[in-house]
């Protein structure tokens, strides 16, 4: 029984290719947005990448937040996220400051510079969003979204071994 059931798997399979599948696609049109973000950016005279413009973002809603609660809201883990922000220490757009509550947890703070390149990111941003939805309604872009947080909430009850199958 097994065998036949491997043979019908293989016919399936047969002539997919990686670009047909869901996950690829994802990664490259995520890859595709993150450098069409950094070109603008550059273009426009800011060396930023997306991952930092996504710091950036979270420090602009809030500052004074721990490395920790920026992970969570950037999507990075702690060696990524530290690379990052060693990156962007260096280049005077935030500074670190030991948490007055846990002396071992560092709060992330803007610099005047960061603080500075705000609204021109933003715009810049904002346009390339706008070019990059060309032809896409907003309600398909909310069902995308809908679907990706489904397919996440899905992630999480599998990665907690809830899985309704």
């Amino acid at each position: 029984m097994d065998k036949q059931m491997d043979k019908q798997m293989d016919k399936q399979h047969k002539g997919i290719s990686v670009k047909d599948s869901l996950g690829y696609n994802m990664i490259n049109t995520s890859w595709q947005i993150k450098e069409s973000l950094r070109k603008a950016f550059l273009a426009n005279g800011f060396d930023i990448t997306s991952d930092q413009f996504a710091v950036l973002l979270g420090l602009w809603q809030e500052e004074g937040i721990s490395q920790l609660e920026l992970c969570q809201r950037t999507c990075k883990n702690k060696s990524n996220l530290t690379r990052i922000l060693d990156s962007m220490e260096k280049r005077e757009l935030i500074y670190r400051e030991a948490s007055k509550q846990d002396r071992r947890s560092f709060n992330i703070y803007l610099t005047h510079g960061g603080k500075a390149i705000k609204d021109s990111l933003v715009a810049i941003a904002m346009d390339i969003q706008k070019k990059l939805f060309i032809g896409i309604s907003d309600s398909e872009l909310r069902g995308i979204e809908s679907v990706l947080q489904k397919i996440n909430d899905n992630i999480e009850k599998v990665q907690l071994g809830r899985s309704e199958n």
